[in-house]
């Protein structure tokens, strides 16, 4: 009945206890500080051995590696959940959604596409919230080492695992650009603040918290193999100080490197170290700055680009210009959209103003369907920040050859039809 008795008092302090054990396991480690809160924690399950302190000195005690074997079991499941195919679910689920909601609006049927509009911001926060799981589960991940596990074959197993998902979610993020977004919410208002603004600047902020957890289970998968190779190395030097305590008056032959075939070359040989660098290369962000710069080195290497040492070269003087600002020109096409709507006002009492005609006036450089998109981008924004603008109609046309799909051929801005209204 002892035993009986200590088992049920053990899973009572386990039940009282279990946000101090949850969050000590799977977010610090499995470290428990002695504060005042926990001080009721920390003595009820030091009663059991669920806690230890590893050193009287240290201001923490140790969860017990039962309790922690216990945690990594039960969020199996959630773990399992919070993958790469979960997030690719959830992506073709939001696309399905997304074509559903545009059908049911080209339909005319306003609580059907009412309806899908809320699923696609369901689906969005489902995505989101799966995404930040995964992020967090990294971040485990690079802070106990996988310390649940003993063996370090094993350790070096699950983090090379990690290494592989967290790489797939990372190409996964890659293919969620802002044009697709842009192209997947089309012309929808609604469409393009979920997509374009809230799911955007998520995606940006996961982004390089999964770059960074890359970077650290790199790191960590190098410290695992370095500690394998020095306990490789201590298991030769104990096998030799074992053979030389058994055989006091053995005395090695020249043969010895011959003999130690298997053993660490770094106990018998030097070799020369190689030293290597790599780019932080895995930031879909940065890729198009690595082609840019491989392309400059590649051009100064090129034959003629360099001059001879021998030739005199001009001396240059240098200013200082530290402290100095610099002034950063206008884009030409924002330049143009300001312009644009500051003489809007004034112009449409007039007569509608064409926004194909306004480009060929204002002579924007930029190709004509980056004009209007950018045109149309910029007065949703001016809507949402409360400013009072002229009516507008989008002048669109039926394309023949997909059915339901309809180009816009301008954009205008009128009086007239708010007038008649």
């Amino acid at each position: 009945m002892a035993r009986l008795d200590d088992a049920r008092n053990a899973m009572k302090a386990l039940a009282k206890h279990t946000d101090v054990l949850a969050e000590a396991t799977l977010e610090h480690g499995g470290v428990i500080y002695d504060t005042p809160d926990n001080l009721e924690a920390i003595q009820a399950l030091r009663q059991h051995q669920l806690v230890f302190h590893l050193d009287e000195d240290l201001p923490h005690v140790q969860v017990s590696r039962v309790v922690g074997d216990l945690m990594a079991h039960v969020t199996q499941s959630y773990q399992r959940q919070a993958s790469s195919g979960a997030v690719s679910d959830l992506v073709r689920e939001l696309e399905h959604v997304v074509e559903s909601y545009f059908f049911a609006r080209e339909k005319g049927a306003a609580d059907d596409a009412a309806r899908k509009l809320i699923e696609t911001q369901e689906v969005i926060a489902s995505l989101i919230n799966t995404l930040q799981a995964i992020v967090v589960r990294f971040t485990h991940y690079i802070h106990n080492r996988f310390s649940t596990v003993s063996d370090i074959d094993l350790r070096i197993l699950e983090n090379r695992r990690a290494l592989e998902e967290a790489g797939n979610i990372n190409r996964l993020l890659d293919t969620l650009t802002p044009s697709y977004l842009m192209q997947l919410a089309r012309f929808s208002r609604e469409l393009q603040y979920l997509l374009t603004k809230i799911l955007a600047r998520s995606l940006s902020r996961l982004r390089a918290n999964l770059v960074d957890a890359l970077h650290r289970l790199t790191d960590n998968l190098a410290k695992l193999q370095n500690d394998k190779e020095v306990q490789r190395q201590n298991h030769v030097i104990d096998a030799w100080l074992q053979h030389y305590e058994r055989n006091p008056r053995y005395a090695p032959g020249e043969d010895i490197l011959d003999e130690a075939h298997g053993r660490s070359p770094s106990l018998f040989r030097v070799e020369p170290l190689e030293i290597r660098a790599h780019p932080a290369i895995d930031d879909p962000s940065q890729r198009e700055e690595l082609d840019e710069l491989a392309e400059n080195a590649l051009r100064r290497l090129e034959p003629g680009t360099l001059t001879d040492s021998n030739v005199f070269t001009e001396r240059v003087e240098v200013i200082d210009q530290r402290g100095a600002e610099e002034v950063e020109p206008e884009d030409p096409l924002e330049q143009a959209l300001e312009w644009f709507f500051e003489a809007l006002p004034t112009l449409v009492t007039k007569q509608p103003i064409s926004a194909v005609d306004a480009y060929y006036k204002l002579d924007v450089e930029e190709p004509l369907d980056f004009w209007m998109l950018a045109l149309w981008e910029s007065y949703n924004m001016r809507l949402e920040n409360g400013e009072d603008l002229v009516p507008v109609e989008l002048t669109e046309r039926q394309m023949g050859t997909y059915d339901g799909t309809r180009l816009v051929e301008d954009i205008v801005f009128s009086l007239e039809r708010h007038h008649a209204a």
